[in-house]
C-alpha cells in the first residue's frame, strides 16, 4: 500500500523466466522457476516490478499419455526416450515475490500459493513449447508460451503421442516366433538365457509354439540340483500403468502353472513381474516383443 493513492496506468509487461524441471513419472513433474513478471505502470510516472522464485508440481493426466521409444544409433543415445505430441496439465506450487519500486510500500505477503494449467507439444528431438497461466498473487498473474528442451534420461523418461493407443484396443502385426533355445548343460557357465515367451496384445495364454520352450526349461532344471528357473514377466507401453502391471502378473503366473504342470516345485522358481517396458521401442512389432516373460536357468543363491 503507497503513501500517496495511486492508480494503474499500464497493467501488463514483457516477461521473463527460467525453469529446471524433471518427470518423475508418467503423470507427475516438479519445476524450479525464477520469473521476472516486468513492470507495472503507475499514476505520477512510478513503477512498481515483481521477481518471483517459485517450486511447483505439475499434473498430466493419464488418460491420453502414451510412451514411445526414440532408439538411437550410438551407446549415449541408445534406447532414450523425449516427450513427443501434444499433452495438457495442471500446476500447483508455492512461491516467494519481491519488488521493486519508486514509490514507497507495504507488501501484504511476501510467500503465496500458485495455481495454473496449459498445454506442452513435443518433438522426438526434446524440443518442446508451453503455452499456460500462471497466478501467482491477487495482483499478479502471466500468460505465455515458452520453449522447452528435455533432456534424454533412457527409460526412466517417457513419450507422449499426440495418437493414444491402448494395448487392449489395438491388435498388432502378426509377429514371428523365435525357435526355442534348447538349455546348455549346467556346467559351461552360471546363467542360461533359454529363450522368451511371448504373448497375444492383452493376454496371458501361453501359446503353442512356446510349450517346447518352457518344456525344455523344466527338463533342464530336474537335471541340476545346484539351479533354479528366473522368469521376468512384462507387458508393452501401452495403456495404463496399474492395469499392464497386473497384466504382466497374470502372464507370470501362466507361464508358473505350466511349469508346476511339468513337475516344478514354485519354490524352484523366483519370478517378477515388471510391468511396462520400453526395451524394444514403439511400433507393431517391439510392441509384440515387449509382450514376454523371459527364462533363465540360474545358480541357487
Amino acid at each position: 500500500v503507497s503513501n500517496a493513492p495511486v492508480t494503474i496506468t499500464d497493467p501488463t509487461d514483457v516477461t521473463s523466466m527460467i525453469t529446471l524441471g524433471l518427470d518423475f513419472s508418467r503423470s507427475w513433474a516438479a519445476n524450479v522457476t525464477l520469473s521476472d513478471l516486468g513492470e507495472v505502470g503507475l499514476s505520477g510516472n512510478n513503477a512498481i516490478s515483481y521477481q518471483i522464485g517459485s517450486a511447483s508440481v505439475l499434473w498430466y493426466p493419464d488418460w491420453q499419455r502414451n510412451r514411445l521409444s526414440q532408439t538411437g544409433t550410438d551407446a549415449a543415445t541408445k534406447n532414450t526416450t523425449v516427450y513427443q505430441g501434444l499433452q495438457p496439465f495442471a500446476r500447483l506450487g508455492v512461491g516467494r515475490m519481491s519488488n521493486d519500486a519508486s514509490i514507497n510500500f507495504e507488501r501484504a505477503n511476501d510467500t503465496h500459493v500458485l495455481f495454473g494449467g496449459g498445454l506442452d507439444y513435443g518433438w522426438s528431438n526434446g524440443l518442446a513449447v508451453r503455452a499456460e497461466v500462471i497466478s501467482y498473487d491477487i495482483d499478479a498473474h502471466y500468460a505465455g508460451v515458452s520453449l522447452l528442451y528435455r533432456i534424454p534420461v533412457g527409460h526412466s523418461g517417457y513419450h507422449r503421442s499426440s495418437t493414444p493407443v491402448n494395448e487392449a484396443k489395438t491388435e498388432p502385426a502378426p509377429e514371428q516366433a523365435p525357435e526355442p533355445v534348447a538349455p546348455v548343460a549346467p556346467k559351461s557357465m552360471p546363467v542360461f538365457e533359454l529363450g522368451d515367451v511371448l504373448f497375444a496384445t492383452s493376454d496371458n495364454a501361453i501359446a503353442p509354439e512356446y510349450r517346447a520352450l518352457l518344456v525344455q526349461a523344466a527338463e533342464a532344471l530336474k537335471q541340476s540340483q545346484t539351479h533354479r528357473l528366473l522368469l521376468d514377466a512384462f507387458a508393452d507401453i501401452r495403456g495404463a500403468e496399474a492395469a499392464n502391471l497386473a497384466l504382466s502378473q497374470r502372464r507370470l503366473q501362466a507361464v508358473v502353472q505350466f511349469l508346476a504342470d511339468q513337475g516344478i516345485d514354485a519354490a524352484q522358481i523366483h519370478g517378477r513381474a515388471l510391468g511396462e517396458t520400453v526395451r524394444f521401442g514403439a511400433g507393431p512389432e517391439r510392441y509384440a516383443a515387449n509382450r514376454r516373460v523371459t527364462v533363465e536357468l540360474a545358480p541357487r543363491h
